[in-house]
Formats: structure tokens, sequence, C-alpha cells
């Protein structure tokens, strides 16, 4: 599963912090940004800023992850 699936999946599941999607996908909190950068940027994810502290929320912009179940 490739790193942007997992950060999918893991926001079909709740919204959330980068700081606290990184250790749930086993990967490095930059890293995990970096995706998120480029999902937003394809418009399937969004970002809100969460209280003054400079911490991000990220959701699914649908509900759909764009991951499909094999048959």
């Amino acid at each position: 599963m490739t790193n942007k699936a997992k950060i999918l999946r893991d926001l079909a599941i709740s919204q959330s912090t980068a700081d606290s999607i990184a250790p749930r996908v086993d990967m490095h909190v930059e890293g995990v940004k970096a995706v998120l950068a480029h999902l937003i940027s394809q418009n399937q994810v969004e970002c809100f800023p969460l209280g003054t502290n400079n911490l991000y929320v990220y959701r699914l912009k649908s509900g759909d992850t764009g991951l499909r179940k094999a048959p």
C-alpha cells in the first residue's frame, strides 16, 4: 500500500493532525506533511488550524478515499 493510500485510509476513519497520523502509518511527520500537502493540492484533503499552537487538523474533502476494494 502506498503512503498516500495509508494516509487516506487513516483520514477515512477520522480527522487528525500530521503528528497523530505519522505513527499510525509508520512514517516520519515531515513525510506525512508532504503527502498531505500533495493531497490538498489534489483537492482530496482540507486543513484547518487547531487553536493557536501551529497545529493543523486534516480531513477528507469528501467521504470517498478513492480506494477501492478488489471484487
